[in-house]
C-alpha cells in the first residue's frame, strides 16, 4: 500500500493587551489540503485510488480584547475510483462542495505564550456527488445535498513569538441537518437527516498565524 498525504494551513495579517488579541485586530487566514491514496496488490480485487483537495480562506476581526468574529469559506474536491477484476468494471465517484461558515471565537490567555480558545459557528454547505461507470449494468447517479450545522469547538494557540501563532483543534459538539436529493436513471428520491452529538473522530487541524499590530 502506498499513501501520500500533504496538508498545509497558513494565516496572514493580524494585529494585536496580549498584542495578538487586542481590539481592532484583523486576521486573514487560509487552509490548503491535498491527499492522494492508492492501493496495489496482486490478490486485491479492487484497486481504489483517491484524490482529495481543499482550499479555505477566512477573515476575522477582534471586536474586543480576545473576542474574534469572522467568516470561513471552503471549497473541496474528492475523487474515488476503482477497477474490479473479473468483470472489467470501472467506477468513479466525484464530489465537489462549497461551504461558508460565520464564527465567533474567544481567546482565554493562560500566559503570553499560550491561549485556549472556544469557538461557536454556524455553517451552510452545498455539495454535488456523481457516480459514473463504463458498465452497461450500472446506471450513473447524482446526489445534491444542502447541509446546515451549528456547534462549538475547543482549541489551543501557542505563540512562540509575539508575531507568530500555532493553533490546533480536535473534535466538536454540533447539530446538523442534511437535505439530499438523489437520482439514478429515471428514479429519484429525497431524504432529510438530522444529527446531534460529539465528534472526536475528525482530523487534527494545525494552523500557523502571523500577527501584525495595528
Amino acid at each position: 500500500m502506498k499513501k501520500l498525504f500533504v496538508s498545509a494551513l497558513f494565516a496572514l495579517l493580524g494585529t494585536g493587551a496580549f498584542a495578538q488579541t487586542a481590539p481592532g485586530t484583523v486576521v486573514v487566514s487560509g487552509q490548503v489540503g491535498f491527499g492522494v491514496s492508492s492501493t496495489d496488490g496482486e490478490n486485491t480485487g479492487n484497486f481504489p485510488n483517491t484524490t482529495e483537495f481543499s482550499i479555505g480562506p477566512s477573515i476575522g476581526y477582534l471586536l474586543s480584547d480576545g473576542l474574534e468574529l469572522g467568516l470561513n469559506l471552503r471549497y473541496s474536491h474528492s475523487k474515488y475510483s476503482y477497477d474490479r477484476e473479473g468483470n472489467n468494471l470501472s467506477v468513479d465517484y466525484v464530489n465537489n462542495g462549497f461551504r461558508f461558515s460565520p464564527y465567533l471565537k474567544k481567546y482565554f490567555m493562560v500566559s503570553d505564550k499560550v491561549a485556549f480558545t472556544g469557538s461557536a459557528f454556524a455553517g451552510y454547505e452545498i455539495s454535488n456527488s456523481k457516480r459514473g461507470s463504463d458498465s452497461v449494468f450500472m446506471t450513473d447517479s447524482e446526489t445534491k445535498s444542502n447541509t446546515f450545522d451549528i456547534g462549538v469547538a475547543p482549541g489551543i494557540v501557542f505563540f512562540p513569538t509575539e508575531k507568530i501563532g500555532i493553533s490546533g483543534s480536535l473534535g466538536r459538539l454540533s447539530y446538523s441537518t442534511i437535505k439530499a436529493k438523489s437520482s439514478e436513471g429515471e428514479v429519484s428520491n429525497e431524504r432529510t437527516t438530522n444529527n446531534f452529538g460529539f465528534d472526536f473522530s475528525s482530523s487534527l487541524y494545525l494552523g500557523f498565524s502571523y500577527y501584525i499590530s495595528r
